[in-house]
């Protein structure tokens, strides 16, 4: 039996791998990834993104698309874009530089371009988004409710659907129409099945909204179907 100093030195080096042993035994305590908060916390690949916008009507300056960002807004007019950095104000917002001014107090504004004098403009909330999309090239949009949806037709290049309340984006080619039982029947493949919109020369309204549309719009995707109205480009007219 082994005693004295080269005893206890056996004793303590048959302890240390004792020890070892049992740490390499239990598990590591690593932090669980809950999938909920990640899917949660992670953006889809192509999110719908929000910007919020507005429209003023102006008396000599016309209908003025106002896009809103952190810290500046974008006047869109009709044949150019303004952007404007928000400047401190004892109410409302203001936002100008040198020669230009918006300055907000919903549901009116101040507006000066190109240092010309100072016009109050109204606020339009119906057709705001509809001018929009004429701005942005969109030949003809149509929208509907319960659920919220809304279409853009670019022709000639492509189709967005927007169905608003599942946060989803469907896009597709804008190939040429067919005429079908008296509609405009557009006709595309898209990540989410077979796309089908179906414009008929029909007066429709939306309910909420005081517009009155020219045409009743059927939108079929894979197997669901959204009923709205819609209208063609109108810029000669905004």
């Amino acid at each position: 039996m082994p005693t004295g100093r080269i005893g206890r030195l056996i004793a303590l080096l048959a302890l240390a791998a004792i020890a070892t042993g049992c740490r390499s035994s239990i598990p590591l305590n690593k932090p669980k990834t809950d999938n909920r908060v990640a899917a949660a916390t992670t953006a889809p690949e192509e999110a719908p993104v929000s910007t919020p916008i507005a429209l003023y009507v102006c008396p000599t300056y016309g209908d003025i698309i106002i896009h809103y960002s952190f810290g500046e807004v974008s006047l869109v007019l009709k044949d150019k874009t303004v952007v404007l950095p928000q400047t401190p104000a004892a109410d409302g917002s203001r936002y100008a530089d040198k020669g230009n001014m918006f300055w907000e107090k919903t549901p009116t504004a101040q507006v000066s371009l190109d240092g010309r004098k100072t016009e109050m403009c109204k606020r339009d909330s119906e057709h705001a988004a509809w001018v929009d999309a004429w701005r942005r090239g969109v030949s003809f949009r149509a929208q509907g409710t319960k659920p919220a949806w809304w279409v853009d037709i670019l022709d000639g290049d492509h189709i967005t659907l927007t169905l608003a309340e599942i946060n989803d984006i469907v896009r597709a080619p804008a190939n040429p129409p067919s005429l079908k039982d008296g509609s405009r029947v557009y006709e595309s493949d898209s990540d989410e099945g077979k796309l089908t919109i179906a414009i008929a020369p029909k007066s429709c309204k939306i309910p909420g909204n005081s517009m009155d549309f020219p045409n009743t719009v059927t939108v079929n995707l894979h197997d669901k179907t959204y009923k709205g109205c819609g209208e063609s480009a109108q810029l000669d007219e905004r």
